[in-house]
């Protein structure tokens, strides 16, 4: 009986090494596309211009009309 368990310890630790192998990779490869991971490749707009603009564009936005869409996309789902 003890000679058909003699490699089972060999076998269990080269499993466990290749799960690690397996979740560093993975973890690896989840940190280049999370969404809060800079790399360094941010434009910055040096033209004051499109800040005014974009500013005037949300003082004129109309929350009320916000909503009225909200309300539609829900009861358009709500179908579903």
């Amino acid at each position: 009986m003890k000679n058909q368990q003699n490699g089972f310890g060999k076998v269990a630790i080269i499993i466990v090494v290749v799960l690690i192998l397996v979740m560093v990779v993975f973890l690896l490869r989840q940190k280049d596309g999370m969404p809060g991971y800079n790399t360094g490749n941010q434009q910055v707009s040096q033209n004051t211009n499109d800040l005014d603009t974009l500013s005037a564009d949300l003082d004129n936005t109309n929350p009320d009309q916000l909503d009225a869409e909200l309300g539609q996309l829900d009861s358009d789902s709500s179908t579903f």
